[in-house]
C-alpha cells in the first residue's frame, strides 16, 4: 500500500530562485519521506504542485507491477 505523508522540517532550499529544494529519505522498505521547498516569491513554482506531481509518479510507477 502506498502512503503520501507530507511532513515538516529538513531538507533544504532551492538553489535557483525558480527552482525547487528537495531531500528524500527512506524510513524503511515502505515508505519514503520529502521535504519539498521553493520560493513563494517566484511565480512559477509551487510547492504543493509539484509533491502533487510527484505523488502521482510514484502512483503511475507502482500501477505497472499490479
Amino acid at each position: 500500500k502506498y502512503l503520501v505523508v507530507r511532513c515538516v522540517g529538513g531538507g533544504f532550499g532551492p538553489v535557483a530562485d525558480n527552482g525547487y529544494g528537495v531531500c528524500y529519505c527512506f524510513t524503511g522498505e515502505s515508505r519514503t519521506n520529502f521535504h519539498i521547498s521553493s520560493k513563494r516569491s517566484h511565480l512559477e513554482t509551487d510547492s504543493e504542485k509539484f509533491a502533487n506531481c510527484l505523488d502521482q509518479a510514484f502512483k503511475d510507477i507502482l500501477s505497472l507491477y499490479n
